[in-house]
Parts: C-alpha cells; sequence; structure tokens
C-alpha cells in the first residue's frame, strides 16, 4: 500500500515537472539565447544607475566647494588682482552661482572705477536673467556705459528697454533717459521722457 502511494507520488511529480518543463521551455531558450545581451543591458542599467548617483554626489560636492570659493573671495580686501579672480571665477562658475558673482564684480568694478568690467558684468547678468533682474542689469550697463564716456551707446541701450518694460518700472527708466539725454544736449529726446513719464503719473 506503501510502495503504490509513492508511486502515485513519483507519478505526480513528474507529470508535474513536465507540464512546467513545456511551458517553461520556450522562456528557458530565449534565455540561454540571448543571456549575453540580457547581461550586457543588466551592467549597463548598473552603470548607469552608479553613474548618475555619483555624478549627483560629485555635482553637488562641486557647488559646495564653489560657493565656498565664492565666499572666501567676496571677503578678500577690495583690489584688482580680487576683481580679476571675480572674473574668472565667474566665467567658469556653476550656473547656480553665475549671477552672484557677475553681480559681485559689477559692483566691484564699479567702486574701482572699472567701469568697462561693470559693464561686461551687468550684461552678463541681463543674459542670464529674466525681468526684472534683467531690466535692473541692463540698467546698471547703461550707467557703465556713460561713466566711460559712452554716452550715446548709453542711451541707445536705455531706449531699446522701452519695448516691453514692466509698466512699474517704466517712470524710472524715462527718467534715466531724461537725465542723459539732457547730459548729451538733446533736448528732444529729453522732452520725450518727460512726456513720458507725466503720461506714467496720469495713468
Amino acid at each position: 500500500m506503501s510502495q503504490s502511494k509513492e508511486q502515485k507520488n513519483t507519478g505526480l511529480i513528474d507529470s508535474i515537472q513536465s507540464e512546467v518543463s513545456r511551458e517553461a521551455s520556450p522562456l528557458l531558450e530565449f534565455l540561454v539565447r540571448n543571456s549575453k545581451k540580457i547581461a550586457l543591458v543588466a551592467l549597463l542599467v548598473i552603470i548607469a544607475a552608479a553613474a548618475y548617483g555619483g555624478w549627483t554626489v560629485y555635482s553637488e560636492g562641486q557647488l559646495a566647494d564653489a560657493r565656498e570659493q565664492l565666499g572666501r573671495l567676496l571677503i578678500k580686501p577690495d583690489s584688482e588682482a580680487k576683481l580679476a579672480e571675480l572674473e574668472k571665477f565667474a566665467a567658469g562658475a556653476p550656473a547656480e552661482l553665475k549671477t552672484g558673482a557677475y553681480l559681485a564684480l559689477a559692483s566691484g568694478a564699479a567702486q574701482a572705477g572699472k567701469h568697462e568690467l561693470a559693464a561686461r558684468a551687468w550684461g552678463q547678468v541681463a543674459s542670464l536673467n529674466g525681468a526684472p533682474m534683467h531690466f535692473a542689469a541692463q540698467l546698471g550697463e547703461a550707467a557703465a556705459l556713460k561713466e566711460q564716456g559712452q554716452g550715446e551707446k548709453a542711451l541707445g541701450l536705455l531706449d531699446s528697454m522701452l519695448t516691453g518694460v514692466p509698466a512699474e518700472m517704466s517712470p524710472v527708466l524715462n527718467s534715466a533717459i531724461l537725465d542723459l539725454a539732457e547730459q548729451l544736449g538733446q533736448w528732444d529726446r529729453a522732452l520725450q521722457a518727460c512726456n513720458d513719464m507725466l503720461n506714467d503719473a496720469n495713468v
């Protein structure tokens, strides 16, 4: 009775194994046939994941180092060497720090009377940012151009800003145009700016 039961169990197991084998064999054949490709894809996924994780850590580390470097630069006494270092740093700074670095450079250059450098730095700030920072940076660039004796170029820049200027900034812009136009003796342009300011006040 026991032997008969064992034979039945053995037959049942063999039957199950044969069924599983028949159903699993296409998958097994596929795995065996493509094992090298599958292993390669898996390896590439692992490498990509490791590389991404490593790059994220590396990027965060680089940004922290750059912040520390900028901080050390900003606390240095004002000098031409400091401006040169700031300019070099700003050119290669991470995107998150570029605006701050160029703002520091523009301010330091203006205080040192390096108006050409200040104009370049303000131009970089304008190119990196949207309104309202873009607008403020262009005003800074125009002021630096004026200090260089390039009043005509500065006035041209201010005039170009009239298109698309935020309504709340229009009086500031027209005031700058009025002041510069008077200095250049362009009385018609100064009068137009004055009229625009009056119109802004009545809106």
